[in-house]
């Protein structure tokens, strides 16, 4: 299998955390999954691992920066219609913002203008997504206002797996996830920053 990629260390780290350390799996077995949703495709390593892992299922990612949204269209292209990829930012409204940083896999999303935007109910809506059989979310600190912003999206999602940065700790995650409704919530085994969470 050959992938494109940037020849920067930080997108040879995110490779070695997909294909190596593997933190954006499911702690729990997927059963013939119809549909998992990737936030934060980054150049599309994730996806490509989940399509290959699932053959049952559609992938629905989303990722902000157009370069590496590029790259992931070119890593995804084998699957056809199975693998989708929006060029896009999560976040608490609808419609542009802005996004900054100096690493590849560590954009943070600013208030501003150039980036589509969307709720995460807005962007399941937009591709049709009734049910989720997996959320992974790693977008660079947004997850908080994801997390503590509700909506519909968590009454049809049975596992997710979030990624956390800042002050966002594992704790603060955990109980916003009992809120939504999300009845077992765990940090994660071999992530300190990260929560994962069943219904």
């Amino acid at each position: 299998m050959t992938l494109v990629h940037q020849r920067d260390e930080t997108d040879a780290g995110t490779f070695r955390d997909v294909f190596e350390a593997q933190y954006h799996r499911p702690l729990r077995e997927l059963v013939d999954p119809k549909h998992i949703v990737d936030l934060g495709s980054h150049a599309g390593y994730t996806l490509v691992d989940f399509a290959d892992l699932y053959p049952t299922a559609t992938i629905t990612g989303a990722e902000m920066d157009f370069d590496n949204w590029v790259m992931a269209i070119k890593n995804t292209g084998r699957y056809g219609s199975r693998v989708r990829v929006d060029r896009r930012a999560i976040a608490d409204h609808d419609g542009e913002c802005a996004y900054v940083g100096v690493a590849t896999n560590a954009y943070s999303v600013v208030e501003g203008v150039g980036t589509p935007c969307s709720t995460l109910d807005s962007f399941l809506a937009a591709w049709h997504v009734t049910a989720v059989d997996y959320l992974k979310i790693d977008v660079e600190g947004v997850e908080a206002s994801i997390l503590k912003g509700g909506g519909a999206w968590p009454q049809i999602t049975r596992q997710v797996s979030v990624e956390l940065h800042g002050e966002y700790g594992v704790m603060e995650a955990a109980a916003d996830l009992n809120a939504l409704g999300f009845a077992e919530v765990y940090g994660h085994p071999t992530h300190p920053s990260a929560v994962v969470a069943w219904r």
